[in-house]
């Protein structure tokens, strides 16, 4: 486990991560599965040729650099790897970082590349080892994490990955690898729409109007008015949807509010028939830890 409530906290205090909005990989999905260092490290190999580059309209005026022996670490396994690495930062911040690496295997003309070529394009920093965010915890199912400045996403879109080094820690970081609300809509879409829009308009429940506030799951005290959301397998074959749970007062419950995502503290949700809340009921009572109510007349709709 890597939860680490204080470390959270100061994190969060210093605009490094936003701990409402963990994001999770499914784990076994692509055969993703938390990696040991020498595991890691056998999954490696070492890939080099000239790298040259091609006129954009960018570039139109500038002469463009000639190619550069350059050597890359690729991942040349198919399972798409995790591995938490604990680095401390200005010497006294221990950060336990998720890094990972996109398969070759995943991309079209490896093939190619495997050969002995002499020129090609630079690889993107998704194909070699990257430090992704922040592993905040793992369970049977699900490993979560934190992008790394999120930037109060609720006022700012970020379209483009931004990739920087971190002090000297040997490896690119990808700042907000993946958007939050896309991470929760492309969820919701590729399993509750079937890869479509959804065919009705999203349900708004206005967080700060009814009293609510949003918080991580762990953080989730019964007593209090919170919404929360937490990953629940709903379809076989499918991805797990994100669920959004509220407290309903004067019960020590959570209701079901449905699936969707939380922007500005507003929730933009679908509901779920009685059948996917007793899915919800079943999965997330455990893990959780608190009763969770079905019956529609108990909702925090009515407060």
């Amino acid at each position: 486990m890597y939860l680490n409530k204080d470390l959270v906290q100061k994190l969060h205090d210093e605009g490094i991560i936003n701990k409402k909005y963990p994001l999770w990989w499914e784990i076994g999905f692509e055969g993703r599965r938390v990696y040991s260092e020498e595991e890691f490290d056998r999954g490696l190999d070492t890939i080099a040729y000239n790298v040259k580059w091609k006129k954009t309209p960018h570039v139109w005026d500038n002469e463009l650099p000639e190619p550069v022996p350059t050597s890359y670490r690729v991942w040349v396994e198919d399972e798409v790897p995790i591995l938490v690495r604990n680095i401390k930062i200005s010497g006294k911040l221990e950060i336990p970082f998720f890094i990972t690496v996109n398969p070759m295997s995943h991309k079209r003309g490896w093939s190619h590349l495997q050969s002995d070529i002499e020129f090609g394009m630079p690889l993107s920093s998704y194909r070699s080892p990257h430090i992704r965010g922040i592993a905040l915890e793992q369970d049977k199912d699900f490993f979560f994490w934190y992008p790394l400045f999120p930037i109060v996403l609720e006022k700012r879109n970020i379209y483009s990955t931004q990739v920087f080094s971190f002090e000297n820690l040997g490896m690119k970081c990808i700042a907000s690898p993946v958007n939050y609300w896309k991470f929760y809509r492309n969820l919701v879409e590729s399993s509750w729409s079937r890869g479509r829009r959804a065919q009705k308009s999203a349900e708004i429940f206005d967080c700060e109007d009814k009293g609510y506030e949003v918080a991580p799951d762990f953080e989730l005290d019964i007593t209090k008015k919170q919404m929360i959301i937490y990953p629940v397998k709903i379809f076989k074959k499918k991805l797990a949807i994100p669920i959004i749970l509220g407290t309903i007062p004067g019960t020590r419950k959570l209701g079901i509010l449905g699936t969707g995502k939380i922007l500005a503290e507003r929730a933009y949700y679908w509901e779920l028939d009685v059948e996917k809340q007793r899915q919800v009921r079943d999965q997330l009572e455990k893990k959780l830890d608190v009763k969770i109510a079905i019956n529609k007349s108990v909702n925090i709709n009515n407060v």
